[in-house]
């Protein structure tokens, strides 16, 4: 046994290693929603004023996004991630302390924002491109699925810790949760398997190359996508299709998460019930992911985020104009569907573009998701207005149809050069 642990693939161990540090680390997006009821209540702020932090934090993802993707393409992804952990914890202790609404919107833009995007979605996601390109899609969803599975587990615990002890309790349990378990395997993980003399995917060298499902092999597929500059990639259809895709996906994701309690809430649930709920669209999330990841390796990728598009707008059809427990289940189905695409949507960087740029290029993808970040303030305005989520989440859909659409036109870009080749 000993023999076969030591035998492992690092691969395989970076792939662990993240799972860990974004399983137990989905605990700081438990608290969102969790939180967001008690914080409003007992600061005295409206759900629009508390919205408008989480929309400001949107708007610090997509200007510091481009710069960490720089920052792990230069120097790997091992530093932000224990930085990271590191300052997300302290975040969560000083968020516990806050006592004004002022206190809580600098420590969570400053601390607890900016830590969880560098050390969870940013290096997580260069690690799978980095360590993978035949199975990226499926570690990609292994990533995103333990953080399902971790925010499963964690949002009925969260919540009932914030509705028996108070919020502040929950924040301190938070930033234990993921300095204790995430921060040591975070010291575990490396560049690139090249840094040690390996090879991607698990391969050593010299070892023979195994055929991939499509019948090519694993170097060749490797080939198969040039490596583009970010420049290059910049001036094709395809990233901007991409990038209008993720932004939809982002925006809508984040205004209904920030509030789906609230929404629960409002359909008639208690707050604990409402946190029961979430936990299951996380659990429902898990299974449809690893099929999406798997399905990504084989298949054109392009469908599969027409998918989650139309599942969202399944989504707020069905909470808007059904009600009863039926339809909020649906709700939750939908709605895991839809986020359930996002390995694919990071995958389809790296099979369309290379590996070289593909940090910045997926950094970039978080500043042009910005641009819907108003979605949160949006949906607590106009309940502050009119006491419904109604026409909010009506024009979500909307805005997903558009987004179905748009994927129609997407295609893989052929870079200059191979075009001469061919």
């Amino acid at each position: 046994m000993i023999n076969r642990i030591r035998k492992t693939h690092y691969a395989w161990w970076m792939a662990t290693i993240g799972m860990v540090v974004n399983g137990f680390g989905s605990i700081r997006q438990s608290t969102v929603p969790i939180f967001f009821l008690p914080v409003s209540q007992e600061l005295g702020v409206s759900r629009a004023a508390l919205s408008l932090i989480f929309s400001i934090a949107r708007l610090e993802g997509g200007i510091e996004s481009p710069i960490a993707g720089w920052l792990i393409d230069r120097y790997g992804p091992r530093f932000p991630t224990v930085l990271g952990i590191i300052v997300g914890s302290l975040g969560f202790i000083l968020l516990a302390m806050a006592q004004s609404y002022w206190a809580y919107a600098i420590i969570y833009l400053l601390m607890i924002s900016p830590s969880s995007n560098i050390a969870g979605a940013h290096a997580m996601h260069a690690v799978a491109n980095l360590w993978f390109v035949r199975y990226r899609t499926r570690v990609l969803s292994l990533f995103s699925g333990s953080i399902r599975l971790g925010a499963a587990l964690s949002t009925p615990v969260v919540a009932f810790i914030v509705l028996n002890y108070g919020w502040r309790s929950g924040a301190v349990l938070a930033a234990i949760v993921t300095l204790v378990v995430t921060l040591p395997p975070a010291f575990l993980i490396r560049r690139s398997p090249e840094s040690m003399g390996l090879l991607p995917d698990g391969m050593r060298p010299g070892e023979p190359l195994e055929r991939s499902d499509q019948g090519t092999t694993a170097t060749e597929g490797e080939e198969a996508t040039a490596d583009f500059t970010f420049r290059e990639a910049l001036f094709t259809p395809s990233y901007w299709l991409i990038a209008f895709s993720t932004m939809v996906r982002l925006s809508l994701n984040q205004g209904v998460r920030v509030h789906v309690i609230p929404i629960f809430v409002w359909k008639g649930l208690s707050e604990q019930g409402g946190a029961n709920l979430l936990g299951l669209m996380a659990f429902l999330a898990v299974p449809l992911i690893l099929t999406f990841g798997w399905l990504g390796d084989r298949f054109n990728k392009g469908p599969i985020l027409l998918i989650g598009h139309v599942g969202t707008v399944i989504a707020m059809l069905t909470i808007v104009n059904f009600h009863g427990i039926g339809p909020l289940v649906v709700f939750a189905f939908f709605m895991a569907l839809g986020e359930s695409t996002a390995p694919v949507n990071h995958s389809i960087i790296g099979e369309y573009f290379g590996r070289k740029a593909f940090a910045t290029l997926n950094g970039l993808l978080q500043t042009v998701g910005m641009i819907g970040l108003i979605t949160p303030v949006f949906a607590g305005w106009v309940f502050d207005t009119t006491e419904s989520y109604s026409f909010a989440l009506l024009t979500f859909a909307a805005v997903a149809g558009i987004a179905v659409v748009a994927v129609l036109f997407l295609r893989k870009p052929i870079k200059a050069v191979d075009r001469v080749v061919r």
